[in-house]
């Protein structure tokens, strides 16, 4: 063999070695990975992770995933949706490559919580597909979930589910970006249709801090929803909403702005003792200067029962003790064509003294609301008509030329107020 032979022979025999050693580290990073994020899953108060490993091979890392999950754990996310321990099974196959692992994962459906719930709406299958790609070094991941459109017959309805797409991407334990694409669902029988969901898009930030995770921002569009039953119906088109939260750093502690907005086309609901619609809803409000270690231990609080409550408590006295700001920018809509408009903020002065009764607050308050609303708004009202009189003589409400009503309504220093005219607290 010639030199240049000799030399291209060790030339692959070196890219293999490197191919080879690459795949063995990145086999070692995923190993300890995967033991950290089993810990981190059975820390949570409510979920049990197990891995029980097929082919642990060089390329290989495939096993099934076996999550169990408590009532109250499932309940806090979908209230009232189980009562036994939900058990899923999930065979996982990832392939090895230097510094990447690509992985898919079927959800079993012969086993676990899913088997029993299959076999009573007459289920055959769940057609769908998740893959995920992580860099074995910076911990960067993309993952898509895939559910192509299927039916459940139930005893006496059918429900059928639109084609479902969720891609997320981002840090493994750090932050993520998700984004949702669901073309909606039916349900109902051959006689009428009880529920119908419009396409869903979202999407969403999230941020780990200091162990909580929150979202930095969120966009939510819903193009309608219907509800039909033979004493009620509900109609909704067109749902939008979106918010933030941002920290501002200074001097002192860490404190956070929190915004949100939503628009709503429609609302109309008919039926029994319920007949009304609202129209041109808008709405938008920020809470500012909120205190961060507070707000944090409020969220961590979320997913415990007796315990989390305690330190919810304890949560909220030390973001009131800090002080905070409400500013509702926009409430805007119009309920069965009538108007209402208003817009004002709140403001809750720090102080370290415990909020013992309603007394202590109105005096740690300073707030304004300016109100306006059609006339006819009032009329609906429960005995509306007769109260708006003796309200408007005592100048509680005023009455504009264009037959409109407005009030300004302040709190300061525990006194309370109406167009300037003392209100008894």
């Amino acid at each position: 063999m010639n030199k240049v032979g000799v030399a291209a022979a060790i030339g692959v025999v070196a890219l293999g070695g490197l191919y080879v050693g690459a795949s063995w580290f990145t086999g070692q990073v995923y190993d300890e990975q995967q033991q950290l994020q089993l810990q981190l899953w059975n820390r949570q108060a409510g979920v049990k992770a197990q891995w029980q490993a097929t082919d642990s091979g060089l390329w290989q890392r495939d096993g099934v995933l076996q999550l169990t999950l408590a009532p109250e754990w499932v309940n806090q996310y979908a209230p009232g949706l189980s009562q036994e321990p939900v058990e899923l099974f999930l065979q996982v196959e990832q392939s090895i490559q230097p510094l990447y692992i690509h992985g898919s994962a079927q959800l079993d459906i012969s086993r676990g919580s899913l088997a029993s719930v299959l076999q009573q709406t007459n289920l055959k299958a769940l057609p769908h597909q998740l893959a995920w790609q992580v860099n074995a070094l910076s911990q960067s991941f993309a993952t898509q979930l895939r559910i192509d459109p299927w039916k459940m017959q139930l005893p006496e309805d059918k429900v059928e589910f639109a084609l479902l797409k969720l891609d997320a991407s981002g840090e493994i334990n750090q932050q993520a970006d998700l984004q949702l694409e669901w073309d909606g669902l039916s349900a109902g029988n051959e006689s009428r249709q009880l529920i119908y969901l419009a396409p869903v898009r979202a999407n969403l930030q999230l941020q780990n801090m200091d162990g909580a995770w929150l979202s930095p921002g969120y966009r939510l569009n819903l193009a309608g929803a219907r509800y039909i039953s033979p004493q009620q119906s509900l109609i909704l088109q067109q749902l939008e909403g979106e918010g933030s939260l941002q920290e501002l750093s200074g001097d002192s502690a860490a404190r956070l702005n929190i915004h949100f907005n939503s628009k709503l086309q429609s609302l109309a609901v008919s039926g029994g003792s319920a007949n009304f619609s609202i129209e041109n809803l808008a709405l938008g409000f920020n809470l500012l200067d909120v205190d961060k270690q507070g707000y944090l231990n409020l969220v961590q609080s979320s997913g415990h029962s007796n315990l989390g409550q305690m330190q919810a408590m304890a949560a909220m006295q030390q973001i009131s003790s800090k002080g905070l700001e409400l500013q509702l920018d926009k409430l805007s809509l119009d309920y069965n064509k009538s108007n209402l408009h208003a817009n004002g903020h709140v403001t809750l002065a720090a102080d370290p003294r415990p909020l013992l009764g309603i007394r202590p607050l109105l005096e740690r308050l300073q707030a304004q609301l300016d109100l306006s609303a059609a006339p006819e708004l009032v009329a609906q009202l429960p005995n509306g008509s007769s109260l708006l009189k003796p309200m408007l003589s005592r100048g509680y409400i005023k009455q504009g030329g264009d037959g409109k009503l407005s009030s300004q309504l302040k709190l300061m220093a525990g006194k309370a107020s109406a167009n300037g005219v003392a209100l008894p607290l």
